[in-house]
């Protein structure tokens, strides 16, 4: 809705770490085009920004303000339920309402004002050669502006030698040899257009053959092209694909368009990563008697039209996928659309095909493997109402969807759903609680391990619980084995550590003789973990973090899995010069080594972060395996989730221990989600499943009850725990880390925020200490944990109203140029 004549004044927020809103005068000629959700090109201090208009005014009592320079949108980017959300964001995680809408959006569209430099000397290389003598760092600075005469300000100052180019940029800018400009560049992303060829519309159909004929000996590649073109009217041919069907020279299209035979338009053509996945009508599916109760509540909530939460929590193969699909077919029955959260690792071509077989054009599909066309595309597309499904990541929550009826978070408790690395740090799911809410919408989250904080919810009766204890069919849980490593016999004269026992040999063994599938799962990649001198015992780490360097066979190098640093692994120590070299630990690369040696013959495939860095190579490894093509699928968490192979009929899992004992309060129960999730892999049609899981910790609460697939009794046993110790879901924790390069700053930084803060009745603060991964990417860091009651502070309001105070406070006294602070409310990782 375009803004009405009174308002002169707009509210802006801008990409920045602040929460607040600049008031900005609506220039006269752009007032019929200010809407809220829109974009604009403002002054904001020595620079021009794009930012959000998010409130418009008729009044303003600040003196002197600034004029909107631009409208970037025609009409508004964000609906008023994204806009609403986007500012509880903002106001509950603790960061700027801008940074906020910057997300919302797909990457690639967004515009900031760069400096540029450009060169004004009519004569550069006298000038050059002039200053040479007398001032260096000028004619070095000359010389780089020679070629292009224009030169970003941040590129120009990286490559000036001199450490401190500044004065010699201000001096030759007093004698104007160069001038400093703002630019606004071009977005990464738009809308793709290509040549698009067909018949001339004054052309006679009749006589194209004729014309042909006559053509064939005088122009040969004239007439194949011409003959090509009649075979796809009236839709029309690619200039790209025309030319690669008849390999004639694109000069032989412009000669028959110049003869007016044909005509070239330019045709937006919409990017789909999926466009080659054929589809199929879906099979007629008969739901059993729990997904119809479960369907039932869902609709009766549906059809009152008011918000309503489930948490539906179904074992692994009971169909709560299906009861997603009928729940969505009745909102799109109803005139209104769905958004489907999955977690990135589970949106599998399985998962993709399964909806689009049911929903065709209407679906579209966000996920980072996507180019940035591709996701600009689907956003696009779902703006201009073209789309009533969205399936993606967390992100997917600010899809821009009109009359919001449903909302699924599938795999509810997965911790990708919560943005850690850059602001804002929000837990989609909880974010789709808002959305829902404010869109008077249902939501269901799903899950066969649900998160504590949710199933406590449902206890609660803040959600309504479904249960699904059954698999579809009555097909049997797979039956869960744990093996003891500790009294695994030890192998004479072998150094490399067991890493299949003899009972998973024996299984594997098996299955592959009955010619069933196997799928392996060990959550840490590369070959070994710790790369050690045995006699001197100098293990290679990081240079720029505090961690030890991961040894990949393949390439023979050392690699940091955190800032990515490289380095080749060498023969011999580089301290003591020994060549007792010992590889502790076990990775994937070490596994499949392994499995081929045990195993000559098979086929591993192996899925880690290394073997999936290509454009739809975990697609294309998935789609080898589902063929049959593989024995075995080995991988990290990825094998986990969002897999339905029929002929796997046994999972075994290498190491549970891995994060078993991280010190964090969730190990137990990310430990318990991961070994349950990947257990039903295994025997999901007419096939019994069987699971290994191999441990040096096989009493511990989490593998006891995933043995036995007693989720209840885990969460009576979590709860206890937490309540003792005052952990969420009892309190709310928020996480303030200080990060920089210099270690007593960051020290001292935290020391002194620490001060800001009394002791405060119902919260507990720990720290400052040094977090538990202390350097990472060249940064220290430290960190202040504030665990609130919620019995004293439910919403944690007066926390974060003290932290918001303290934050300004601190700012205002201490520079913080070299340190930066970031705020996580309720962290999944306290790591």
């Amino acid at each position: 809705m375009k803004n009405e004549s009174q308002n002169r004044y707009a509210d802006i927020v801008f990409p920045v770490p602040v929460n607040q809103a600049y008031t900005y005068i609506i220039p006269t000629d752009l007032i019929e085009d200010v809407s809220l959700g829109v974009r604009v090109l403002a002054p904001f201090g020595a620079r021009k920004m794009v930012g959000f208009i998010v409130g418009l005014k008729q009044e303003s009592d600040y003196p002197e303000l600034k004029k909107i320079e631009q409208i970037l949108d025609p009409t508004p980017l964000f609906t008023p339920a994204v806009l609403a959300m986007s500012k509880w964001v903002a106001e509950y995680y603790l960061c700027g309402w801008g940074e906020v809408l910057k997300a919302a959006l797909p990457a690639g569209i967004h515009l900031f004002s760069e400096k540029i430099v450009r060169l004004l000397h009519p004569d550069p290389h006298t000038l050059y050669l002039e200053l040479s003598k007398r001032a260096p760092v000028q004619a070095e600075i000359i010389r780089l502006l020679k070629e292009p005469r224009v030169i970003s300000l941040k590129k120009l100052i990286e490559q000036v030698t001199s450490n401190n180019p500044y004065s010699s940029i201000k001096a030759l800018r007093q004698q104007r040899v160069i001038r400093i400009e703002l630019n606004l560049p071009k977005p990464q992303v738009s809308p793709k257009f290509i040549d698009w060829v067909t018949l001339d519309k004054s052309i006679d159909l009749k006589k194209v053959q004729d014309i042909i004929e006559e053509m064939r000996e005088s122009a040969p590649s004239q007439a194949a092209c011409l003959e090509r073109i009649r075979e796809y009217e009236p839709e029309g041919v690619s200039r790209r694909d025309l030319v690669r069907m008849t390999t004639v020279h694109h000069s032989a299209i412009k000669a028959l368009q110049e003869k007016k035979l044909v005509q070239i338009e330019q045709r937006e053509i919409i990017r789909d990563y999926y466009s080659s996945q054929p589809l199929s009508p879906p099979p007629d599916i008969q739901l059993n008697q729990d997904q119809k109760l479960a369907l039932y509540s869902i609709i009766q909530n549906l059809d009152r039209e008011t918000f309503g939460s489930f948490l539906l929590h179904g074992v692994t193969g009971s169909g709560k996928t299906q009861v997603y699909i009928e729940a969505i077919h009745h909102v799109i029955k109803k005139g209104k659309s769905a958004i489907v959260l999955v977690p990135e690792i589970s949106l599998t071509p399985q998962m993709v095909y399964r909806f689009r077989s049911h929903f065709g054009k209407q679906v579209a599909v966000f996920h980072s493997r996507m180019s940035p066309g591709e996701r600009y595309d689907s956003w696009r597309q779902t703006w201009e109402g073209k789309h009533k499904i969205v399936i993606g990541p967390r992100s997917a929550i600010f899809a821009p969807l009109q009359y919001l009826g449903l909302i699924i978070v599938d795999e509810e408790h997965e911790h990708s759903y919560k943005q850690y690395d850059m602001a804002p740090r929000y837990n989609a799911r909880d974010l789709a609680i808002v959305r829902a809410n404010l869109s008077k919408a249902s939501i269901v989250l799903g899950s066969a391990t649900p998160s504590v904080e949710s199933f406590f919810n449902a206890m609660a009766e803040k959600y309504t619980l479904l249960r699904m204890p059954k698999r579809i069919d009555d097909i049997p849980m797979p039956s869960i084995e744990l093996v003891d490593m500790k009294r695994e016999p030890k192998i004479i004269g072998r150094k490399e550590p067991i890493m299949l026992s003899r009972r998973l040999r024996e299984k594997i063994d098996e299955k592959l003789a009955f010619g069933e599938q196997v799928i392996l799962l060990q959550n840490r990649r590369g070959f070994a973990p710790i790369f050690k001198c045995q006699d001197c015992d100098y293990k290679a780490e990081c240079l720029y973090c505090k961690i030890t360097l991961t040894f990949h066979r393949a390439g023979h190098y050392l690699k940091c899995h955190y800032c990515g640093y490289t380095r080749k692994a060498p023969s011999q120590c580089p301290q003591c010069h020994g060549t007792q070299i010992y590889l502790k630990g076990i990775g994937t690369q070490r596994v499949e080594e392994e499995l081929y040696q045990l195993f000559p013959g098979i086929k591993v495939i192996r899925m880690d972060q290394d073997t999936t860095r290509g454009r739809m190579a975990h697609d294309r490894l998935l789609n080898q395996f589902g063929k049959g093509e593989h024995q075995i699928l080995l991988g990290t968490q990825m094998v986990a989730k969002g897999l339905d192979f029929p002929n796997v009929t046994l999972v075994g899992v290498i190491s549970a221990d891995t994060g078993l004992f991280f010190p964090d309060f969730r190990a137990g129960e990310r430990t318990f989600q991961l070994l349950t999730q990947v257990a039903g892999r295994a025997g999901r049609k007419t096939k019994q499943g069987h699971v290994i899981i191999q441990s040096y910790a096989t009493d511990h609460y989490s593998l006891q009850f995933a043995k036995t697939h007693d989720y209840e009794k885990f969460f009576k046993t979590e709860i206890h725990d937490r309540r003792q110790l005052s952990y969420p879901p009892f309190s709310r924790i928020i996480n303030i880390l200080f990060k920089g390069p210099d270690e007593l700053k960051i020290e001292q930084a935290a020391l002194k925020f620490r001060q800001f803060f009394d002791k405060i009745e119902g919260c507990k603060i720990l720290g400052p200490a040094p977090a538990h991964l202390e350097k990472i990417q060249g940064n220290y860091r430290w960190q202040i944990l504030f665990m609130t009651l919620k019995q004293r502070d439910s919403g944690g309001e007066q926390i974060k109203a003290l932290i918001r105070q303290a934050l300004s406070t601190f700012r205002k006294k201490h520079r913080t140029r070299d340190i930066q602070m970031i705020i996580d409310v309720d962290p999944i990782s306290i790591l």
